[in-house]
């Protein structure tokens, strides 16, 4: 929490939760520890002259900024704690918008390309939040002590002005991620400042900053809790789907004029209550109609993602690293909250996957093998080797064992997938489909003869993912698009 988790490791499902919950920001040094620490500095210096206060300065801010390894949110605030440095010598008042300006000039100039580190456009929406959006929240505030008002008020402005591009890069918003800041703030000042001193002293007596580090253990113990708690809770992180970019261009354009234009400051309520109307409708009418299935590639067998309107259900899980890395990567993109059905083998690596994909999304019916009872799909036949089942007017069959198989009762089918060594000509000839979606890779050139003599077209799923529409048919979506 000192120096961002790019300079020390995190268990990942700790990382996760505190993205669930909105606090992934606290383990990532960011312009809020740049504040907390120049802060205390000219707290503790504040008896000195400010040449002496701006030698400190510059000395704290140089040193930190190299421990956490120039990143641009920290270079950014690093600037800007100059540039109140420089005013405080001065005796003036610092301009907030030209330094923030001035900021992003000088780091630009450094590296353009940083214009595309997400870290970066975050750092400085969160700053420009800050700058235009703080004073105003406050004053609707002022019922409330002054401490509590801004302990609100400062991620409720923060959050306004990241929500669109994090919607854009996360596909997800944090429900209960301003409540989660607000009740995690005060750990975290704690933890920071805490943390900076012991570090401090344990550079010259280690024992000593060590034992007392173990002080720091409450705060950490409440600040995981609540983490706990509140990525656990219903809906702690709801899924958008794919936001287009021009959405997120007028979603500025709209808090800008709400910002700079009187007229629509009087009206604002009424403004974003329209545009959320005007761009939620067409999401909800696109979920509401969407009938398409995903077939993914994985290092074992092919993972199916079903989604029937309102309905949605995954067909394997393989291991916990594909369920990690690509099933909760897409659930997230396609805005996917809960899935009414995950249809699995009972073997060690599917149950120990199911147990992770449910600390990520809420599923609420299991089908073992053993059972009987599915739903969403309309299922046809279900073995340890195989699954069959009718969806949208096609027959679906995944073969899933490496096992040598009976098929000869397999219905006919429309569209087989396998991972392309399982099958041989023989089974092929039972099955009897009419497409074929398999890792064209691992097919060995004797099958691949048969199928084009045979006329059955093949969708190559080494790419990285087929999708099926009734409308459109099938797609491909390779790994780098």
């Amino acid at each position: 929490m000192v120096i961002g988790s790019r300079a020390v490791d995190l268990d990942l499902d700790l990382q996760n939760a505190f993205r669930t919950a909105g606090l992934a920001h606290t383990l990532a040094a960011s312009g809020f520890h740049v504040s907390l620490l120049l802060g205390c500095i000219l707290y503790l210096t504040r008896s000195y002259s400010p040449r002496v206060q701006l030698i400190i300065g510059l000395s704290s801010l140089l040193i930190y900024t190299t421990l956490t390894g120039f990143f641009p949110s920290i270079l950014r605030a690093s600037f800007m704690g100059v540039a109140v440095l420089i005013a405080i010598i001065n005796d003036r008042s610092v301009k907030t918008y030209g330094s923030l300006l001035l900021a992003a000039l000088i780091l630009l100039l450094i590296n353009p390309l940083w214009i595309f580190d997400l870290g970066f456009q975050l750092s400085f929406l969160a700053t420009w939040g800050l700058i235009v959006t703080l004073p105003a929240i406050v004053k609707k505030l002022d019922f409330l002590p002054p401490t509590i008002a801004n302990l609100i008020a400062v991620p409720l402005a923060a959050t306004i002005w990241t929500l669109p591009l994090v919607c854009y890069a996360f596909n997800r918003i944090p429900v209960y991620g301003i409540l989660t800041n607000v009740l995690a703030t005060p750990l975290v000042i704690i933890l920071t400042l805490g943390g900076i001193f012991t570090a401090v002293i344990g550079v010259f007596i280690p024992i000593l900053g060590s034992a007392i580090s173990y002080l720091l253990f409450i705060p950490i113990l409440l600040l995981i809790n609540l983490v706990e708690i509140s990525s656990k809770l219903p809906f702690s992180s709801l899924a958008v789907g794919e936001v287009n970019i021009f959405a997120v261009i007028i979603g500025y354009g709209i808090l800008l004029i709400i910002t700079f234009n009187k007229w629509s400051q009087k009206r604002w309520q009424v403004i974003i209550i329209s545009a959320l109307i005007l761009f939620i409708l067409p999401l909800i009418y696109q979920k509401l109609n969407l009938v398409q299935i995903t077939v993914m590639a994985s290092r074992k067998q092919p993972v199916i993602i079903v989604q029937n309107q309102t309905n949605h259900a995954v067909i394997n899980l393989n291991d916990k690293n594909n369920v990690r890395f690509n099933i909760v990567a897409f659930l997230r993109n396609q805005g996917i909250n809960s899935l009414d059905l995950v249809l699995i083998p009972y073997d060690a690596n599917n149950k120990t996957a199911l147990n992770l994909l449910g600390e990520y999304i809420n599923v609420k019916n299991i089908s073992w093998l053993e059972k009987n009872t599915v739903k969403t799909i309309q299922m046809i036949a279900k073995t340890p080797n195989y699954f069959q089942f009718k969806f949208a007017d096609k027959i679906w069959l995944l073969v899933i064992n490496n096992q040598d198989i009976d098929l000869s009762n397999i219905v006919d089918t429309d569209i087989l997938i396998w991972d392309g060594k399982t099958l041989n000509i023989k089974q092929l000839q039972q099955i009897k489909m009419k497409k074929a979606i398999a890792n064209r890779d691992k097919i060995n050139q004797e099958i691949l003869a048969y199928l084009e003599s045979n006329n059955i077209e093949i969708f190559p799923l080494e790419k990285g993912a087929i999708q099926w529409q009734p409308n459109t048919g099938f797609k491909i979506f390779n790994n780098d698009s």
